[in-house]
């Protein structure tokens, strides 16, 4: 922890974490209420966000490989989360499903690019005995960061609706609904259950775009060092960056 480098990468491991894992329930659950879509539906859209770590992790590893530089990498997987997560906080209860696919693949092609970045990034930082150690550390903060993003996602929701009152038939809690039954109420009243859990999403989305502007600091933080090649070394890599 003496090294700036390493503390920076795991400030956005824990951010990494936080978005990546941790914001994961809370869009399923977002899709389910503001677009009435089943749990099989909206897990079956996610494979957006799978494609797009997929295809960010596979590209930044080549690139990385043949540059190696990644510090690019990882400013560019925080940039693309604020914007993905700001484009998140302003969609309403009718926005089309293709238009929140294309943001999920936005999203997933930022935690993609920027996956690897804190493991590579502190297997290089760190001295040869304390590469094990380093890499625990990182996989650490990004569960931590997770596990405290999914407490304040909750919280965030659970404030946003405790003071809203929509009449329902059969005087139901709109809170305690099912998926099944959101799917049954009448049309006026899903639309006002959508535009409730809409609106309750804000401030989680916005608070998520905030957690990336940190990791974007971070990033832009730090020093553009390159990876050593095969056989040079660190010290071969420092002289030549």
């Amino acid at each position: 922890f003496s090294k700036p480098t390493i503390n920076l990468l795991l400030i956005i491991s824990l951010v990494s974490g936080a978005i990546g894992i941790g914001s994961v329930n809370y869009i399923a659950l977002y899709l389910q209420t503001t677009t009435g879509l089943s749990p099989s539906m909206a897990g079956l859209l996610f494979v957006a966000t799978t494609g797009g770590i997929a295809i960010g992790s596979i590209a930044a590893g080549r690139l990385i490989a043949r540059t190696g530089r990644y510090k690019p990498f990882s400013i560019a997987s925080a940039a693309l989360g604020v914007i993905s997560l700001g484009i998140f906080s302003v969609l309403h209860a009718g926005t089309p499903l293709i238009f929140i696919a294309l943001v999920m693949l936005l999203q997933g092609f930022g935690v993609g690019i920027g996956q690897q970045v804190p493991v590579i990034g502190v297997q290089n930082a760190a001295a040869k005995a304390d590469v094990g150690a380093a890499t625990g550390t990182v996989t650490l903060t990004r569960m931590g960061g997770a596990a405290i993003a999914i407490s304040i996602y909750g919280a965030i929701v659970s404030s946003g609706l405790t003071h809203v009152q929509i009449a329902l038939p059969g005087g139901v809690d709109f809170r305690n609904l099912t998926p099944e039954g959101l799917a049954a109420l009448p049309q006026a009243a899903r639309a006002l259950v959508a535009n409730a859990y809409s609106d309750a999403f804000v401030p989680l989305f916005l608070t998520a775009s905030g957690m990336m502007v940190i990791g974007l600091i971070a990033a832009l933080l730090l020093p553009n060092i390159r990876l050593p090649r095969e056989g040079e070394g660190k010290a071969g890599a420092a002289a030549r960056a």
